[in-house]
């Protein structure tokens, strides 16, 4: 065994060599070992190309012949020994175990004489060149155990071992004490050193101090001996999972002992045999019973001559309960062991019911496009819990039934995201500390409103070992965020004016913004219109949304109107609807409506909020002429496919240079406005559909009366009619036909009966 200390040290220095060219590395000696005992001996090459697995080569130079390579054994070629070590190597005295794909160890498992000298490791060349070393050398020293004469046969049955631990340590053993062995004790050592013809000359010698060592019969002081149990830092309740370490001290005179360790669960009296170790050092584990072994989960030691250390790695709930550690002393004629017991209760602590999670949020009522944070605390029953925790944060989106997996931090600091909602991973941050996870949301939109929870994984040392499951887990109580949005801080002028203006002239209609949000966010602006002519609801002229698409209204969609109505944006608060060349027709009131809009970072708008302007009546000078229309209330009935004719009369003419025009209109309960046709003041005839072309005809009887004919009325034709006169006159150099005054009539309703009836 004494090899494998080597071994140990060997790999702890290879660890500390970089990677850069090929280089080959074996263990540095010299190696002192003794004759019989084995050896074992570490290469490793680092650097290299090619395959991951590398070949060694171990050949080694004798004292008699130095420069002469004697080849003893390869990975590569099975007929690479020479002829004195092919037997060995056959027999598997002498064989090359592989570590890792790089690194080796050569053991002899018997030492001769002639083994003696200088090895070499050397790696065949996969690099495709040449580049750096690709063998290395250490030498092993001839040194031979000789027995005085007195100790000869018990060497040689192995009563008496001599080792050498380190450079300068070395240890006597004696098994099977006789009575000749009494006496005193030391040891003698003698330094040398080597000339450079490799000679060696004595320097020094210098002894210990003497021991005595007295034998007594063993059937003469077993004695009444104190047995203590313990658990390691005095806990006698420890964690599901975690390593339970119990020791047994024995007080007394010191003598050979044996230990066995049982365990009595909760709610039984039956002992279970779990391990022990008899006086040569042989462990005996218990066997399964049901439950898990115990093998490969309880390690037993003896710490010194009356201490005994029995760990269970990784506990389970069912190894709660009382265990008792029995020493036990043979005696010397054997007839009788005498023993001694002692008990300690233990409690194993669960993992699962003493876990709390809880999740909590400053702030459940988001504001869009701030930063929310959610905040994972994971608490124990105990303060004790010092367990490493993986966390799991979840989302269940707003109408969705299921919760998704956000992102998944392990107890090594690993982050997994989730596949679904991919706009988390830009906008999320996450920290984790023992106990506590925190989530950091930047940039909220209404896609995050939804269901948060975490769940929380603990691991105990073993499943982290051997990458198991966790021991246990818990989920929060989950938590709603809503995202809504920021309060909107927008105002407008709501002060209302009248403006006079002479007919054919151009005015502005101002919209002003008193105070906006923060952050300059795009505005849309629509104009409205209500007529004084008509009782109409009020019409939209035109929108300039926030984007700056400008639309008009289904009234003002002709070529005529758009011309005549524009917006423009005077300034960051300013807009004006202009109007050009204004006649009798647009006197009536406008306003404004202003909306404030936001994008968010998912492309879509939101409207935050909006504000209406005050009103601002247009009205032209007199000119001296006006339009009366005959305000008689009347009603008409017609059978279904059937003709009726409606009138609209003016009771006076104006200047005889006047001409004049009409539209006509139809309403009917929850319904709006409709234009039927128009008579335009050159006798053009326009429709307000192009489907009425053939189902009504407008034309004037005389100078002051005007006809609506319906032909084939259909049942759906019922409602109120009503005309709208406008008196036009030349005006202006050059002359244009100006709107002057215009009149509506008093609504017509007109019933249509079923044919038949």
């Amino acid at each position: 065994m004494a090899g494998f200390s080597y071994v140990a040290t060997f790999f702890l220095f290879l660890t500390k060599l970089c990677i850069g060219q090929r280089e080959v590395t074996v263990q540095k000696g010299p190696l002192f070992r003794a004759q019989g005992y084995p050896v074992s001996i570490g290469c490793k090459v680092t650097g290299h190309r090619g395959p991951s697995e590398q070949h060694f080569q171990w050949s080694i130079y004798l004292p008699s012949a130095p420069t002469q390579e004697v080849q003893i054994v390869s990975t590569k070629d099975a007929d690479f020994s020479y002829a004195m070590y092919a037997q060995r190597v056959r027999n598997g005295e002498i064989y090359v175990e592989r570590v890792q794909g790089n690194s080796v160890l050569l053991h002899i498992s018997e030492l001769q004489m002639k083994d003696a000298g200088e090895y070499e490791c050397h790696t065949p060349n996969t690099d495709g060149k040449y580049y750096g070393s690709y063998s290395a050398k250490t030498k092993l020293i001839d040194f031979m155990l000789i027995p005085g004469p007195l100790y000869t046969e018990r060497f040689a049955a192995g009563d008496v071992r001599f080792s050498k631990l380190g450079a300068t340590t070395f240890t006597l053993s004696i098994e099977r004490l006789q009575p000749s062995d009494q006496g005193q004790l030391f040891c003698e050592a003698v330094e040398w050193i080597q000339d450079p013809d490799e000679t060696w000359t004595f320097i020094t010698k210098k002894q210990t101090d003497q021991t005595t060592l007295r034998i007594q019969p063993a059937d003469l002081k077993p004695t009444a001996r104190s047995v203590v149990m313990s658990t390691k830092n005095k806990q006698q309740a420890v964690w599901e999972g975690e390593a339970l370490i119990l020791l047994c001290k024995v007080g007394g005179p010191e003598s050979p002992l044996a230990v066995n360790w049982s365990h009595i669960p909760q709610d039984q009296t039956q002992p279970e045999f779990v391990a022990g170790m008899g006086q040569d050092g042989i462990v005996q584990l218990g066997a399964s019973d049901g439950r898990a072994s115990y093998h490969g989960n309880i390690r037993l030691e003896k710490v010194d001559w009356a201490t005994f250390r029995m760990e269970i790695t990784s506990t389970t709930l069912t190894d709660s309960g009382t265990y008792e550690c029995r020493v036990s002393q043979r005696t010397r004629n054997k007839a009788r062991d005498l023993s001694w017991t002692q008990k300690i209760s233990v409690a194993i602590k669960s993992l699962e019911s003493s876990l709390q999670v809880s999740l909590m949020s400053r702030q459940p009522q988001v504001k869009l496009a701030n930063t929310f944070d959610l905040s994972c605390i994971v608490r124990a029953g105990y303060s004790d819990l010092k367990l490493p925790l993986t966390v799991t944060w979840q989302f269940q989106p707003a109408g969705a039934q299921d919760f998704y997996q956000l992102i998944r931090i392990t107890h090594n600091g690993t982050i997994e995201w989730g596949d679904f909602l991919s706009q988390f991973q830009k906008k999320t941050k996450v920290s984790q500390s023992s106990f506590h996870s925190k989530l950091l949301i930047h940039d909220a939109t209404e896609e995050e409103t939804g269901v948060y929870r975490c769940k929380a994984e603990v691991y105990d040392r073993n499943s982290l070992h051997t990458n198991g499951p966790a021991r246990a887990s818990v989920i929060s109580h989950p938590l709603k965020i809503a995202i809504t949005l920021p309060e909107s801080k927008l105002e407008v002028n709501s002060s209302s004016q009248v403006q006079e203006i002479s007919i054919n002239s151009n005015t502005d209609i101002e919209c002003s913004i008193v105070s906006r949000s923060t952050g300059n966010l795009p505005l849309a602006i629509i104009w409205y219109f209500s007529p004084i002519s008509t009782s109409a609801s009020w019409l939209r002229i035109l929108e300039m949304d926030q984007t700056n698409v400008v639309k008009y209204g289904d009234e003002f969609h002709t070529p005529r109107r758009k011309q005549k109505f524009h917006t423009e944006k005077v300034s960051q608060d300013l807009f004006q609807l202009h109007i050009l060349n204004v006649e009798g027709s647009d006197q009536g009131k406008y306003h404004c409506a202003v909306e404030e809009w936001l994008l968010s970072t998912n492309g879509t708008w939101l409207k935050l909020g909006g504000k209406k302007s005050g009103l601002t009546e247009l009205k032209l000078k007199p000119t001296g002429s006006k339009v009366h229309v005959s305000k008689v209330y009347r009603t008409e009935n017609v059978t279904e496919q059937g003709e009726v004719t409606i009138h609209c009369s003016l009771e006076s003419l104006g200047s005889s240079a006047s001409l004049y025009s009409v539209m006509w209109y139809w309403n009917r309960e929850n319904s709006g406005n409709k234009l039927l046709v128009h008579l335009r003041h050159d006798g053009l005839l326009e429709y307000g559909e192009e489907g009425l072309r053939g189902h009504l005809h407008c034309y004037r009887t005389s100078p002051a009366d005007f006809v609506l004919q319906l032909r084939h009325v259909r049942m759906e034709d019922a409602g109120m009619y009503w005309c709208t006169v406008t008196e036009w006159q030349l005006h202006g150099h050059p002359s244009k036909w100006v709107n002057h005054a215009s009149d509506e009539s008093q609504r017509m309703v007109l019933t249509v009966l079923p044919s038949g009836t």
